[in-house]
C-alpha cells in the first residue's frame, strides 16, 4: 500500500463496518437471518463468510439488536450458527441492505465445517484465478492468501463503481471481474467523457489511491449485471504489514492494468491541436 495511504490508516471516526481481524472470503449461498420474537427468518444472499462473523445482502432492514442466529445450506447438512446483528447499512449501489453478523462461539463441530466450508471456496476461487485470471503464473498459496481476502460485490448494468478523482479509504478497493464486464472513463478535453475500454473476466482493475496515493484517475461503470471480487483497503492495510509479497502481487497486478492503457488514455485525453490561422 502507498506509504501516503499506510501512513494515514483507517479513518479516525471509528473502525469500519467491513473490517476484519480473521480471514474472510467471496462466497454466494442462501443464507437465513433468524429474529427474536419472529416466526420467519429474513431471507438474505452472502457476501463473503470469515471465522467470527458473515455479511449478508438483504432485501429489507432487520432489526439488528433481535437477530440471533444465521443458517447457511452446507453441502447436505445446513451449518446453523448463533450470532448478533453488528452492524447494518443501505447499499450505496441498490434499494438493497448490507448486514454484518458476529458469531457467538461457535462449538467444535460447527467451528470445524466454518473452517472446512472457508477453504474450499478459497480453493474454489484461486483455481478460478489460475484458470481464467492474469494471475495464472502465481504460486498457489499466494492465490489462498489472495483469495481469504476477498468479498463478493453485485452491481447492476449503468452503475457507477467509483468515480474519477475520488480518494476516500473506504472507495480504494481493488477489483477482479468474476461476472461480466466494466467500462472505464475519463475526462478528456474539454472535460468531455473519452471511453478507455472495457475489463473482462479475470481482469483487474481499480486501487489507484490505495497504490499510488492519488485519487482515482478514471471512473468504472457495469456495462452489464457483474460480479466482482473486491480487495478493500482495509485489507490492502492488512496485507502489507502481515502478507507483503500477497500485498505486491496485486497491487503489481493493479498497476499493470494502467500501464497497459496509458497511453491511449494521453492520447484520448489529449488537448486538440488548434488548427492554424490562415495566412492573409
Amino acid at each position: 500500500m502507498h506509504e501516503r495511504f499506510a501512513a494515514a490508516g483507517p479513518p479516525s471516526s471509528g473502525p469500519s463496518p467491513e473490517r476484519r481481524t480473521s480471514p474472510r472470503v467471496a462466497l454466494a449461498s442462501r443464507v437465513e437471518v433468524e429474529i427474536d420474537g419472529s416466526e420467519v427468518a429474513a431471507q438474505g444472499a452472502s457476501l463473503d463468510l470469515g471465522i467470527g462473523g458473515l455479511c449478508i445482502r438483504l432485501a429489507q432492514a432487520v432489526p439488528l439488536e433481535l437477530v440471533t442466529g444465521i443458517r447457511i445450506p452446507n453441502g447436505r447438512r445446513e451449518l446453523a450458527l448463533r450470532a448478533r446483528g453488528a452492524w447494518q447499512r443501505a447499499s450505496p449501489t441498490d434499494e438493497s441492505y448490507m448486514l454484518g453478523v458476529e458469531f457467538l462461539a461457535p462449538p467444535p463441530g460447527e467451528l470445524t465445517a466454518l473452517w472446512q466450508l472457508l477453504n474450499q471456496r478459497a480453493l474454489e476461487l484461486s483455481r478460478f484465478l489460475v484458470d481464467q485470471s492474469e494471475f495464472a503464473n502465481t504460486d498457489i498459496d499466494i492465490l489462498m492468501d489472495l483469495s481469504l481476502c476477498t468479498r463478493r460485490r453485485e452491481f447492476i448494468e449503468g452503475v457507477q463503481i467509483y468515480a474519477e478523482g475520488a480518494a476516500p479509504w473506504d472507495e480504494s478497493s481493488i477489483f477482479i471481474v468474476a461476472q461480466g464486464s466494466v467500462g472505464l472513463s475519463a475526462r478528456g478535453a474539454n472535460a468531455r467523457a473519452v471511453d478507455l475500454g472495457t475489463v473482462s473476466v479475470g481482469e483487474v482493475f481499480g486501487g489507484v489511491p490505495a497504490v499510488l496515493g492519488i485519487p482515482h484517475v478514471d471512473s468504472a461503470h457495469a456495462l452489464t449485471p457483474v460480479q466482482l471480487l473486491e480487495i478493500d483497503s482495509y485489507s490492502l492495510d492488512s496485507l502489507g504489514r502481515e502478507k507483503p509479497v500477497v500485498g505486491r502481487t496485486l497491487e503489481r497486478a493493479a498497476l499493470r492494468h494502467y500501464l497497459r492503457r496509458f497511453p491511449a488514455m494521453l492520447a484520448a485525453m489529449a488537448e486538440p491541436t488548434p488548427a492554424a490561422a490562415p495566412h492573409a
